[in-house]
């Protein structure tokens, strides 16, 4: 059962109370109006309140224990569970042993009888916690969304260091100019990066294009003949990867469009990129 709360109320709040019976329900929703909650509703067992619970949001839970169905305590560790402040009330003579078991969850105990007073203290303090928690949860938001960012940042990245003729310093420059010309976020350049892999690797590239990145990469693999580190380093590589690096003429002769399209689909794929930093040690 729905109903208003006081004047002057949030227009937000809303509080599920679950209590046993009818008997307590107008002292109940005075009590909570007077704390400023829009809506009250009650349900007369944990069963009822679970599905009340799922139906819809709740600022807060009030927990009058026991209830038919169940003593409570589990009902409001669930509920702290969701999201949503919660109250139990006990009898005063139970509050010690049930406030150790519930508050490692967040729930708030309250010993019956309780004043005006302590009730309104109660209640300020149980919505200051929620409000303090949702700051803690907006904050957890925005933190995973930026870490979301630069995982998908970093797999761009690492597209364009390991399969195009750029550092990773080159590469983050390339990405920033990118999103700057074209008025977007890093996160959406690196998408579309990231979506144009997907495409090559499904659908191939046309003859032009094929030819020009071959003739490119022909010419990059003979200028680094002029260069005695990168012959060194060339022929170390050969070493151990078991190939000559002087035969490259003869396997590019051999390498067919198709087998490019094999190489992109296994191996140019967001899930298999992964860009690492390794920094010297501070001393």
């Amino acid at each position: 059962m729905l109903t208003p709360g006081a004047k002057g109320a949030a227009p937000d709040r809303r509080v599920l109370v679950a209590l046993p019976g009818e008997k307590n329900r107008a002292q109940w929703e005075h009590l909570l109006g007077e704390e400023g909650f829009r809506e009250v509703a009650f349900a007369a067992s944990g069963g009822e309140a679970r599905r009340l619970l799922l139906a819809g949001a709740w600022d807060a839970v009030v927990v009058s224990a026991p209830l038919p169905d169940e003593f409570g305590h589990q009902l409001a560790m669930d509920a702290a569970e969701e999201g949503p402040g919660v109250l139990l009330a006990v009898k005063s003579d139970q509050w010690e042993e049930v406030n150790a078991r519930v508050s490692p969850y967040g729930v708030l105990t309250l010993g019956r009888p309780f004043s005006r007073g302590m009730f309104s203290q109660a209640v300020g303090l149980l919505l200051a916690s929620q409000a303090k928690a949702e700051r803690y949860r907006a904050e957890n938001e925005k933190l995973r969304q930026k870490l979301e960012e630069l995982r998908v940042v970093s797999r761009a990245k690492c597209l364009l260091v390991e399969y195009l003729p750029l550092d990773e310093e080159s590469a983050h420059k390339y990405m920033e100019r990118q999103a700057m010309e074209e008025r977007k976020t890093r996160r959406a350049v690196a998408e579309e990066i990231q979506k144009e892999a997907r495409r090559l690797a499904d659908e191939g590239f046309d003859e032009d294009f094929y030819q020009q990145v071959r003739r490119a990469a022909f010419g990059s693999n003979l200028r680094g003949l002029n260069s005695f580190e990168n012959i060194a380093v060339s022929l170390t590589e050969g070493y151990f990867h078991g190939y000559d690096p002087f035969r490259f003429p003869q396997v590019f002769d051999s390498i067919t469009q198709e087998d490019v399209r094999a190489f992109l689909r296994e191996n140019i794929t967001p899930e298999r990129a992964v860009l690492s930093r390794i920094e010297p040690k501070e001393a």
